[in-house]
């Protein structure tokens, strides 16, 4: 699952070819009809040996063998990552080992396709790609080739693996956790020099600064953080990835899966200790990682979301203003359900800014590494894979255990109680339970036959679709899932909601009654991603489990209140006024600017300048808008915690650190403030 950052990656990949893409290619029509563009400077490619909206040609794959090797290397992936599920006991490090298989299915599904590589011409070029040489990756115009990433990234990596090796035998005393936040500054400095040129490199750089050096060096000092890495340690102690476990509650059904999937996959993948009593050394790091990369992604979408409106230096400041804002700040250091929760709201709401902003014809871009190709395309398929695949396979091996001898096939089963703590004071005596629903239709391997139908169909959308509009809202529907999981219904009822809003005001309902929206696409995609584990929670416990997870914590804290702060609408302002610190001193300019700029009508003559005006006011409204609509939702509700307002928290972010942008002048890039 934590392969869906991937994408914001490859957005950002092309940003030499992007200084050539103003927001002005983009015109909305006042009176309501679809985008048209006004120049599209991307090269672009289509599958099937087509000719893309730019006139290019384009080879189809070569006869038939990328089928076959494709389809090889599918199966191999996907029957390693059934034998590693299905074993009577757990394999040893079998978490790699998963990773591993599924990412040999996920290139054996893109090769099946025909999308990992193309037809080369008699002079070995790939038609229709873009060379990596000649994206932000390789050496700028004017720069030393030294300080180009093909250079810095294998520079950082030998000083991460120099500065660790070196304290382990200088201050052994140490240990590796100890030397970590040395390490991590060492590799960031080759990587600075390179970010001066690459605005999306400086966010990573930055946000990795400010984050990571110190995420693992105290304890988990926060008592969900300790709730939930018990329920994140007892899914490899127990070996079961559905029902959840805690000794205080026994079964633990008031949050979703998402936080304690990627905690005990980072555990797992980093060989933490996870036996009863083997009392870990540092598990921190490993608690807290999966929320580093997460709030990296948050950061890497609001750049992407303000550069396509207000240039490169906006999005930069945007980026940085959040990152440094105390409640994102602290949410990014602590393992709780709230940064898994905010920062897939927020890629998701990127990613349908970025949609609705873009032109729906406009083709993304092939590059090209060596025979290779990657796209936003291959980035989508790839994230949806990851997240479906897992789920789709550790639900039919419910249903078989390989044992001495061969299979053995059997209904679902499963236990009550901590594995290796039965019978132990505080424990429940271990036995083994049947489910709510033990009928052949509810199986799980019937279950993930079902995930399987819809995960296919969604492959096959995904296989011919090049448009940029069309992937931005694939990962929309994408992020909206994941936020689906980590929270609830709010997951994908907040940017549902949004998305409705911003219809309304700009009256754009020609998008959703023409189907730009993708939005069967979008249900399809938010179901077989997000609604496996409640199904299968669902069959396994019944009703107990939606009384819990349902009525108790959502209805409940939005109606009666459940052990919480209550309050009016004053008591997030008080929070927000700790939260937003020390920006929250532009916070009122920012309103004031927003509030002119969102109003202000393009009437410049020049078509570039109307251009660039609809698409400022587009962002403009949605940003506003999702601000509105999180702090609106989250005041209303009866239960109040301080951090219940963190999904407005991002919305702010970007309007101070737009009108941040503006004190600088009206040259919205980078090249106003660094020498190029």
């Amino acid at each position: 699952m934590l392969a869906a950052p991937i994408f914001l990656g490859i957005c950002s990949m092309s940003e030499r070819d992007d200084e050539t893409r103003d927001p002005a290619t983009v015109a909305s029509n006042p009176g309501g009809e679809a985008n048209t563009p006004v120049e599209d400077a991307l090269p672009a490619s289509s599958p099937e040996g087509a000719t893309s909206a730019s006139g290019v040609s384009h080879a189809a794959p070569s006869g038939r063998v990328h089928r076959v090797r494709g389809g090889l290397l599918l199966l191999l992936g996907a029957a390693g990552t059934f034998l590693i599920m299905c074993r009577e006991q757990s394999q040893p490090h079998g978490v790699l080992w998963g990773m591993l298989t599924t990412l040999v299915a996920t290139l054996g599904l893109l090769d099946a396709a025909g999308l990992l590589t193309a037809g080369a011409r008699a002079d070995g070029s790939v038609a229709g790609a873009t060379d990596w040489r000649e994206t932000g990756l390789h050496r700028r115009e004017g720069e030393p080739f030294a300080l180009s990433p093909a250079v810095t990234v294998p520079l950082s990596l030998g000083l991460f693996a120099l500065v660790l090796a070196a304290f382990g035998v200088a201050a052994p005393h140490l240990g590796r956790a100890g030397a970590l936040p040395l390490a991590i500054l060492a590799a960031l400095v080759p990587l600075a020099l390179s970010a001066i040129r690459r605005p999306a490199l400086l966010v990573f750089v930055v946000g990795a600064g400010i984050v990571l050096p110190f995420l693992g060096v105290y304890g988990l000092w926060d008592p969900w953080e300790t709730h939930y890495g018990e329920v994140a340690r007892e899914i490899l102690s127990r070996d079961d990835w559905i029902s959840l476990w805690w000794a205080q509650e026994d079964w633990f059904w008031s949050k979703p899966i998402f936080i304690f999937w990627i905690e005990a996959l980072s555990m797992g993948l980093l060989g933490v200790d996870f036996h009863p009593d083997a009392n870990p050394v540092h598990p921190e790091w490993a608690l807290r990682l999966p929320h580093f990369l997460l709030t990296m992604g948050a950061l890497l979408s609001v750049y992407a979301l303000v550069q396509r409106a207000f240039g490169k230096r906006a999005g930069v400041l945007a980026a940085v203003v959040l990152a440094t804002m105390p409640h994102f700040f602290l949410l990014s250091h602590q393992a709780i359900t709230d940064m898994p929760f905010v920062s897939t709201m927020t890629m998701a709401m990127a990613m349908l800014g970025l949609a609705l902003t873009e032109t729906s014809e406009r083709e993304v871009t092939t590059y090209r590494f060596g025979p290779l190709l990657l796209s936003a395309q291959h980035a989508v398929l790839a994230a949806l894979s990851f997240a479906c695949i897992p789920q789709i396979v550790m639900l039919m091996t419910r249903n078989v255990t390989l044992v001495t001898g061969g299979f053995a096939w059997h209904r679902d089963r499963f236990v009550f109680g901590s594995a290796g703590n039965g019978g132990n004071p505080g424990n429940a005596a271990i036995r083994e339970v049947t489910p709510a629903f033990d009928g052949l239709a509810a199986q799980p391997f019937v279950q993930g036959l079902c995930w399987l139908l819809g995960f296919s169909v969604l492959v096959w959308m995904l296989r011919r679709e090049r448009r940029a509009r069309g992937l931005y809202l694939f990962a929309f529907y994408f992020f909206c899932a994941l936020s689906f999981m980590a929270k609830g219904i709010p997951g994908f009822a907040l940017p549902g909601l949004v998305a409705m809003f911003w219809l309304a005001a700009s009256r754009r309902w020609d998008l959703l009654l023409s189907g730009e929206l993708r939005v069967g696409r979008g249900m399809l995609t938010v179901v077989t991603v997000g609604m496996p584990w409640y199904v299968a929670m669902y069959v396994r416990h019944g009703q107990g489990f939606t009384d819990r997870l349902l009525v108790h914590d959502h209805i409940n804290r939005l109606t009666a209140g459940v052990h919480g702060d209550t309050g009016s609408i004053e008591y997030f302002f008080e929070q927000l006024g700790f939260g937003l610190f020390p920006w929250i001193g532009l916070a009122p300019f920012a309103v004031a600017a927003w509030a002119m700029l969102h109003r202000e009508a393009p009437v410049e003559a020049d078509g570039a300048d109307v251009g660039r005006g609809l698409v400022r006011r587009d962002v403009l409204m949605l940003v506003g808008l999702w601000g509105t609509a999180a702090f609106v939702l989250f005041s209303a509700m009866t239960t109040k915690f301080h951090h219940y307002i963190v999904p407005a928290v991002p919305a702010s972010g970007i309007l101070v650190g737009i009108t941040l942008d503006g004190l600088f002048g009206r040259r919205s890039d980078l090249r106003a403030v660094t020498a190029r």
